[in-house]
C-alpha cells in the first residue's frame, strides 16, 4: 500500500482502498460486519453460533481462504492494474479467552502480524504462544535500540580463498550482537527485527564505516592486492535512503580507499522488475567501482531478464546447495546429485554473463573439490576458517604476506 502511495500518489491509494472495500463487501454476507480500522487494515466480524472452537476455526479458515484467493485478483485503479495481497489474522471468541472487544481485536492483530512475518499472503490464528512471541519481540526491539546506543555490536570477518591459488583473497564482513546477558546471538534472532524497525539503517551505516576504516588499515599495511575484496551485506532499506550513494562516495574519499576493495551483497528481491527504487543508487555505486553480488542465489525469485540487464558482478551460490553436497560420501555420488546439477547451471550462467561465482558453507575437502571442478572462483566456509575478529584476520593476512615474500639472505659480513 505504501508503494502505491509513493509511486502513484495518495489519490491512487485512496481509490485502491475504495475498490478493495467494495470487493470485501461483495465477498461477505449482509449480516457480517466490515470495518476499516485505519491505513490498509480492515476488521471482519463474523457472528455465528458453533458448538466448539474446532467448528468455529474450521469455518473461519474456509472464509479466510476464500478471501485470500478473491482479494488476490487484480484491481483497476486510475488506468493501472494493481495486484494486491492480504495477510489474515484470526481469533475465535469466546473459545479464545479475551477480556472485552479490545482484547479480541488485539488478538486478531497479533495473528495478522504473525502472518505478515511468515512471508505475507498468509493466514494465521491467534494463540497464547503468539502473544508471548510478540512480547519477546517488543523486548528485543528495546534491547536492540540500547545495543546501538551502547555499541554492543561487533564485526567478524569470514575469509574467502581463491579456488585457483588457494590464497586468501578477501572476506565477508558479518554484523554480530554481543548481548550483555545472553552473549553472542545468532543473526536470525535480530536481523529481521532490525529490518522491520529501520534500525538496520543506523547499524548498517556504522558497520560500513568500520569496514572501510579497517580495510584502509589493511591496505596501508600492505595486505591488500588487486584481488582483495571485503563483502558486506547491504539492506534494501539502506539503498532506499536519500543520499546513500553520495554518503558512500564521501566515506571512501575520507578514508582514501579504492571502491574496488568493496563488494556489496544484496538479496535477489532487489532484482525484481517492480523494485526499481534502488536502481539509481546501485548504478551510482557501480560507477564508483563497487561490485554488487547477489547473496543466496537460487533461493529467491529474481528474473533472469533483469539479471541480464543489470551490472551485477558476482553471484553467491545459496549455502543450501553446498550443504546438500554432504549427503553423499563419494565423488561419484555427488556428481549425480540435484544440488550439483543446480550449482553447475548457476556457474555456467554466471560465466556466460561475465560474473564471478562464490560458494559459501564449505566444510569438507570433497565439497571443495567438487566446487573447484565446477569453476567457482572464490570459496568460504569452516573448512578454511570460522568468522574471526579483525585482529585475527590481520594475522592471517600478515602470515600470507610473509610467506609470499622471497627470502633474502643476509650480507656476507653478517650485517
Amino acid at each position: 500500500f505504501k508503494t502505491i502511495n509513493d509511486s502513484l500518489g495518495h489519490q491512487a491509494g485512496d481509490e485502491l482502498l475504495i475498490q478493495f472495500s467494495l470487493r470485501l463487501q461483495q465477498l461477505l454476507r449482509h449480516e457480517d460486519l466490515l470495518v476499516r480500522m485505519g491505513g490498509d487494515e480492515f476488521v471482519v466480524l463474523i457472528s455465528e453460533q458453533f458448538k466448539d472452537s474446532r467448528q468455529a476455526a474450521l469455518q473461519a479458515q474456509r472464509l479466510a481462504t476464500h478471501l485470500l484467493d478473491a482479494l488476490g485478483e487484480p484491481l483497476q485503479v486510475m488506468d493501472n492494474e494493481i495486484q494486491t495481497s492480504v495477510s489474515l489474522g484470526i481469533t475465535v471468541f469466546p473459545f479464545q479467552t479475551a477480556d472485552g472487544l479490545d482484547d479480541v481485536i488485539r488478538q486478531a492483530d497479533t495473528a495478522m502480524y504473525h502472518a505478515k512475518s511468515k512471508g505475507r499472503n498468509q493466514i494465521r490464528f491467534f494463540h497464547e504462544e503468539l502473544e508471548r512471541q510478540a512480547r519477546r519481540r517488543l523486548k528485543l526491539e528495546s534491547e536492540l535500540r540500547t545495543a546501538l546506543d551502547e555499541q554492543q555490536f561487533e564485526i567478524y570477518y569470514q575469509p574467502q580463498v581463491s579456488s585457483a591459488s588457494g590464497l586468501l583473497v578477501g572476506a565477508e564482513a558479518l554484523l554480530r550482537w554481543r548481548h550483555p546477558e545472553k552473549g553472542l546471538l545468532e543473526p536470525a534472532e535480530y536481523i529481521q527485527i532490525m529490518e522491520d524497525t529501520g534500525l538496520i539503517v543506523s547499524a548498517g551505516r556504522w558497520l560500513l564505516e568500520e569496514i572501510v576504516r579497517q580495510v584502509k588499515a589493511w591496505s596501508s599495511a600492505g595486505y591488500c592486492h588487486d584481488q582483495m575484496r571485503v563483502a558486506v551485506n547491504i539492506s534494501p532499506s539502506q539503498l532506499q535512503i536519500d543520499g546513500f550513494g553520495d554518503w558512500v562516495e564521501k566515506l571512501l574519499e575520507r578514508y582514501d580507499l579504492s571502491p574496488a576493495c568493496l563488494i556489496f551483497e544484496i538479496t535477489e528481491t532487489l532484482l525484481l522488475p517492480d523494485d526499481s527504487a534502488c536502481v539509481d543508487v546501485m548504478q551510482h555505486l557501480e560507477r564508483l567501482g563497487i561490485t554488487f553480488s547477489v547473496d543466496d542465489f537460487g533461493t529467491g525469485y529474481s528474473s533472469l531478464f533483469v539479471l541480464q540487464r543489470s551490472s551485477i558482478g558476482q553471484l553467491k551460490i545459496a549455502q543450501q546447495f553446498v550443504h546438500d553436497l554432504k549427503s553423499a560420501t563419494t565423488l561419484e555420488d555427488r556428481s549425480r546429485s540435484n544440488a550439483l546439477a543446480l550449482i553447475r547451471a548457476i556457474v555456467s550462467m554466471a560465466k556466460a554473463l561475465g560474473m564471478g561465482v562464490v560458494a559459501e558453507g564449505i566444510e569438507t575437502p570433497l565439497q571443495r573439490k567438487m566446487l573447484e571442478q565446477q569453476g567457482c572462483d572464490r570459496m568460504q566456509g569452516f573448512l578454511f576458517s570460522h568468522p574471526v575478529k579483525a585482529d585475527e584476520m590481520s594475522r592471517l593476512l600478515d602470515r600470507q604476506l610473509t610467506q609470499s615474500q622471497p627470502h633474502v639472505p643476509p650480507p656476507a659480513d653478517g650485517r
